[in-house]
């Protein structure tokens, strides 16, 4: 969602939750220079550790193929987002996002991405690693039925 850049701030701060933010600080997509908010992604478990990675490594794909998508289409000047879980920084980190806020003794940290022109590392590295957890995934499962 593209945000008024000083209300992105307040909201990577934790000054003001997503909920919080007002409609004035909405931007349309047309405009120029815009900061986009990656909102965040969680997935439901459902008890099947193999179902909850394929379900979260499709999501993710579909939201970077999305953020790409409207790299390409709009003036976006910066990405931000914030890891709420120990994944979710993680997630951000592998995909070049630089730390720029860490609250909550490390538990809530805020990232920023001012380019993703050159997207084929990061999505090859994602992809590396999601086949990369998925096979250990399957060891550990073979591991525990032996």
């Amino acid at each position: 969602m593209p945000i008024d850049e000083e209300i992105l701030k307040t909201l990577i701060y934790d000054k003001i939750r997503e909920k919080d933010v007002p409609l004035r600080a909405i931007r349309q997509w047309t405009e120029h220079r815009l900061s986009v908010y990656i909102a965040t992604l969680t997935v439901k478990p459902s008890g099947n550790k193999k179902l909850d990675r394929e379900r979260g490594s499709f999501l993710i794909k579909q939201t970077i193929k999305w953020a790409l998508s409207l790299n390409r289409q709009f003036d976006v000047k910066n990405w931000y987002g914030i890891g709420a879980t120990p994944e979710g920084q993680e997630l951000f980190e592998r995909l070049g996002f630089r730390g720029i806020a860490s609250l909550h003794n490390g538990e809530r940290k805020g990232y920023l991405a001012e380019d993703i022109k050159q997207p084929v590392k990061l999505v090859n590295d994602m992809l590396t690693q999601v086949k990369r957890s998925d096979t250990s995934l399957t060891a550990k499962e073979a591991d525990n039925n032996v």
